[in-house]
């Protein structure tokens, strides 16, 4: 059990230790070194994702797999060749063609692209750290060493700020964090594996990469999907309303938070369940994962939401106070994509990973095309709306292709009501956006009727005897 409860400290620690720097820097540069430092996270992004083919799923499972020590130290080396070998070409292709990347980032800094690079060097690197400690079972140890990364960012960024340096403090303060956490990682791991060579070392990388090349495609449709509103928001709009919205989608995905935990823990169990073919059992358990995913995520984001407003207003200038707005757009439509993401591992427990590219690819070419369309004109709410979109459809189609490619059914019928009900008491808090207490009032309301349709004591019950089959 301490393994999932570090495995989800971990997830909080990685996305609170990114907002809170993210507001520290709002408050204290103007909010166009905000965004400009927004674009320079984002641009690093890209170029991990479209780039870099990481090799941490596929090294994971040799990992496990394998019980000769020597044999994994081979996988473990090559690994760390193919990473430091990604790194090392997205430097070179930033640095090539950094005069177009710049006119793509909107950019006139030119600088800043150099920069980015450096960030998707250590950015790769740090996830290969985490995925060889993962696979050694080190989740206590990764949690402590990014919480020491952490400190050494907001550290670094304060002396670096006080010297003079504004948003360049912000730049070298993220590499300090960055390389702390890589150092300690390599500590850690150098008194497991040692770097060895022989002459199958080349099989061993083709091993990887062959593997690596599915996951490839997988992830980055998940990655633009996420990332090409921010994108078009940064062409289209100003810095500052890239500000803007970056503040909003990482405040409201964090709402994914609790899918993702859920489905780190469920993983083991439906894969197991669909060795042995009981196809009735796992229906039985994803109709609970969903249950209490909804259940948790509704009552966490409608609390949040009737208190959004003064949160912003406490830790933001007032000029960041469009995020407000967007926020009640954002929220609802991630809360639908939060309560199925509890489920969206399913097709790779049960060896059908294709249709989970299906789902990705999908959501992302509907999300550039509305971009594309509506960004333009409406502005942030354009960039909202596509995204929503996005996520609407995401849920939709996971619905669909378990129903129609899978032999698992379950009960959705309750959310034909509770979904409804959300969104009208969403609505009833935004109607009154100025009365803190009327929207607590609402919400508290609305936690009741849901926990009155739930019933989350049943899964509770459940789980608790699912611990002694």
């Amino acid at each position: 059990m301490s393994q999932y409860l570090y495995n989800f400290a971990n997830r909080i620690i990685n996305s609170v230790s990114v907002i809170v720097f993210a507001l520290i820097l709002g408050n204290l540069l103007v909010q166009e070194e905000v965004g400009i430092y927004a674009v320079f996270v984002m641009s690093s992004a890209y170029g991990v994702a479209i780039l870099g083919i990481q090799v941490n799923v596929a090294l994971m499972q040799k990992l496990n797999d394998i019980q000769n020590e020597k044999v994994k130290e081979q996988y473990y080396t090559a690994g760390l060749v193919t990473t430091l070998f990604f790194g090392i070409l997205i430097i070179a292709i930033f640095n090539i063609f950094s005069t177009p990347m710049s006119g793509l980032f909107k950019l006139e800094d030119i600088q800043i692209i150099f920069y980015s690079s450096i960030l998707a060097f250590l950015i790769i690197l740090r996830s290969y750290i985490t995925h060889i400690l993962q696979s050694l079972l080190e989740n206590k140890y990764i949690f402590y060493s990014a919480v020491l990364a952490f400190i050494v960012t907001i550290i670094s960024f304060f002396i670096t700020y006080f010297s003079g340096y504004k948003l360049e403090g912000a730049i070298y303060a993220i590499y300090a964090g960055h390389t702390v956490f890589i150092l300690t990682g390599f500590i850690k791991i150098s008194k497991i594996y040692k770097i060895k060579l022989d002459n199958k070392f080349y099989h061993y990388i083709k091993s990887i990469l062959s593997f690596s090349t599915v996951v490839y495609f997988v992830s980055l449709a998940a990655f633009l999907d996420n990332n090409i509103d921010l994108l078009l928001v940064n062409y289209f709009l100003t810095k500052e309303d890239v500000a803007v919205y970056n503040y909003a989608i990482k405040i409201a995905a964090l709402f994914l938070l609790v899918g993702a935990s859920i489905s780190n823990v469920s993983f083991p169990k439906v894969a197991a369940l669909y060795s042995k073919n009981e196809m009735e059992k796992i229906s039985v358990l994803m109709e609970k994962i969903l249950k209490t995913n909804f259940f948790i995520v509704m009552i966490l984001s409608i609390l949040f939401l009737s208190v959004s407003k003064d949160i912003v207003d406490f830790i933001l200038p007032p000029e960041y106070n469009k995020i407000n707005d967007l926020l009640y757009l954002l929220v609802p439509g991630i809360v639908l994509f939060a309560g199925f993401f509890s489920i969206k591992f399913l097709f790779n427990a049960i060896k059908m990973p294709s249709l989970g590219l299906i789902v990705d690819w999908g959501a992302f070419f509907i999300n550039l095309i509305l971009s594309l369309l509506l960004i333009p004109i409406f502005g942030l709410i354009g960039a909202a709306a596509s995204t929503i979109t996005s996520f609407i459809f995401r849920p939709m189609m996971l619905i669909y292709l378990i129903n129609k490619k899978t032999k698992i059914s379950y009960n959705i019928k309750y959310l034909y009501l509770i979904l409804p009900l959300y969104f009208l008491f969403t609505f009833f808090i935004f109607l009154f956006d100025n009365n803190v207490t009327i929207k607590v009032l609402i919400a508290i309301t609305f936690i009741c009727i849901l926990t009155f349709i739930i019933k989350p004591y049943n899964y509770l019950n459940y789980k608790f005897k699912g611990n002694h089959d």
